[in-house]
């Protein structure tokens, strides 16, 4: 066990402060909590109060495989909750039965959730006949890859849950009640299935969903539970400094918490999500072209880096667009130079956020805290460097894209650090599967001959040149994103560990990126930064 330092203490503090502010935020959208309801979350908060000890992901795969269900909790607004249960449906043998029960979708639209299923319906019209919007509401394009992947598999899905009103323990507790019967009934009539059951969290608590459901079940099968990010949890092993390295733990009665995210990024996920499903509510009352407005969003973010970095920083030349927003290319496009427009034009059509330096314009592609952070630490990075142009000047700009990237990326591992950036052999899998057609090849070629490049420099003091020759401006912006996270991922490890102070930081981040010689603080960078000998082999590619 660690003992913290002062500047890992000061770390910890403000993300418990910047977590109670989310909160209260929160709090303020769905107002005062009623008491019953406390009372059911409070259930749920004593499943941490008993003994928690790390655990492997492959203790949790090996017994989510022996199980006969599996009780997964899910944060509804939070896309990485349903990814984390999208990975653990992977590992399953292919020749697994398995009965997926989603909370998403009520029982008594069993019949259209087969028809889509069966591609008797669209996904449009599914949508439409379970009435998703208004009775769920979360994000469907978080949902959908468990579908496809049930698809795939030939799972067979079903919809447990029972639509209500209003949200009150009574109502929960109902709920629970109605969810236990289904999936008992689903077990009865398929007991060689595993049935893996997507939940939300609170739910999971024994007093809940799992005694109910252990009244309804006729068979001595085992029931895992796996719940997601408990703060306690987290805040034990950050105190401990163990944050970084655990990131499943276990207790009795084959119960799992996998922490695949601090606390505060999954209740800024729900903010934003309420943030603007509030936005929406008021648009379809009041017919206004206004969209949410995530400047608030981002300044807190400079300001809490700006803090973590010990600099004074003031981000009063901020203005963030967004996906919803109609103005995007007369507010945004304009501002770029003529010859770089149609860059900024494919980032908006391609889900990418970008950072306009000189108006201190934000494009936020998607509502999340990686995007927004990335995008903090760019701002941050432009301010401490008095950087001022674009970088998309390709191929003559395509190293300082990649530290453009890296920095950004990095300080979104100060705000999550369980962020995982891609590894060559991420690269190399993805190429793999490429078609020769696919626009995405010839990027996933520039960005691995780049790092065969810098292995080399590594050794030989000098770069040679790109033997991969680009036709697409675009491949260069997206393998300059794929090499910065893995450099900015780097970046954050030495920072983490002590190998980099906190003033050579700055120094290096305030590094003059129009310098004649920026190449050479690149490759120092790259030097710096490896921390062991990369053989060939791992990045070589038939070219």
């Amino acid at each position: 066990m660690s003992v913290l330092d002062s500047q890992q203490k000061r770390w910890l503090a403000a993300r418990k402060k910047l977590l109670l502010q989310i909160k209260a935020q929160v709090r303020q959208f769905l107002g005062p909590e009623p008491e019953d309801l406390r009372e059911y979350a409070l259930s749920y908060k004593a499943e941490f109060f008993s003994k928690w000890s790390p655990a492997s992901h492959r203790d949790l795969f090996k017994s989510v495989d022996a199980a006969q269900i599996v009780l997964g909790g899910d944060f509804h607004a939070f896309s990485q909750s349903q990814r984390t249960h999208l990975r653990i449906l992977r590992s399953l043998p292919d020749t697994r039965n398995v009965c997926l029960a989603l909370e998403c979708v009520e029982s008594v639209h069993q019949k259209h959730l087969d028809a889509f299923m069966a591609r008797e319906v669209s996904e449009e019209e599914f949508l439409k006949l379970v009435d998703w919007d208004l009775k769920w509401g979360f994000t469907w394009e978080n949902y959908r890859p468990l579908f496809d992947l049930a698809r795939s598999k030939g799972y067979r899905v079903f919809g447990v849950n029972k639509y209500a009103s209003r949200r009150s323990g009574k109502s929960l507790f109902k709920r629970d009640e109605h969810a236990a019967s289904v999936i008992g009934e689903i077990s009865a009539r398929h007991p060689e299935c595993l049935i893996y059951v997507l939940y939300g969290d609170l739910h999971l608590a024994k007093r809940h969903l799992p005694e109910k459901l252990r009244k309804k079940l006729s068979g001595g099968g085992a029931c895992v539970t796996i719940f997601q990010n408990s703060e306690r949890l987290y805040f034990q092993l950050a105190r401990k400094g163990l944050e970084h390295e655990v990131e499943v733990m276990a207790s009795s009665n084959l119960r799992f918490c996998i922490l695949g995210s601090p606390p505060w990024v999954k209740w800024q996920s729900y903010l934003m999500f309420l943030e603007h499903t509030f936005d929406q509510d008021i648009d379809d009352e009041e017919d206004d072209d206004e969209s949410v407005d995530f400047t608030d969003y981002i300044s807190n973010l400079i300001k809490l880096v700006a803090e973590d970095l010990s600099v004074k920083m003031v981000p009063s030349d901020v203005a963030v667009y967004s996906a919803a927003d109609d103005r995007i290319f007369e507010g945004l496009v304009e501002d770029v130079p003529p010859g770089l427009q149609t860059i900024a034009e494919y980032s908006i059509r391609n889900d990418r956020s970008f950072y306009l330096p000189k108006s201190g314009l934000f494009y936020l592609s998607r509502h999340t805290i990686n995007h927004a952070a990335s995008l903090a630490g760019q701002y941050v990075h432009a301010k401490l460097c008095k950087r001022q142009r674009l970088f998309w000047q390709v191929p003559q700009d395509f190293l300082g894209l990649i530290w453009i990237e890296a920095v950004g990326f990095f300080v979104s591992k100060l705000i999550n650090h369980k962020r995982k950036a891609e590894t060559v052999r991420d690269l190399k899998n993805q190429l793999a599967v490429t078609s020769p057609d696919d626009h995405g090849r010839e990027a996933l070629l520039l960005a691995l001959d780049q790092r065969m490049r810098e292995v080399i420099a590594v050794h030989t003091d000098r770069f040679r040149p790109l033997k991969v020759k680009p036709r697409r401006k675009a491949s260069y912006i997206e393998a300059a994103r794929l090499l910065g996270h893995m450099l900015g991922e780097k970046l954050y490890l030495s920072y983490r560990n002590g190998r980099i102070s906190g003033d050579k930081l700055l120094e290096v981040l305030s590094q003059d990126m129009s310098h004649p010689n920026f190449d050479q603080f690149y490759l120092s960078m790259v030097k710096r930064l490896e921390s062991q000998q990369v053989p060939l082999a791992n990045v070589e590619v038939a070219l």
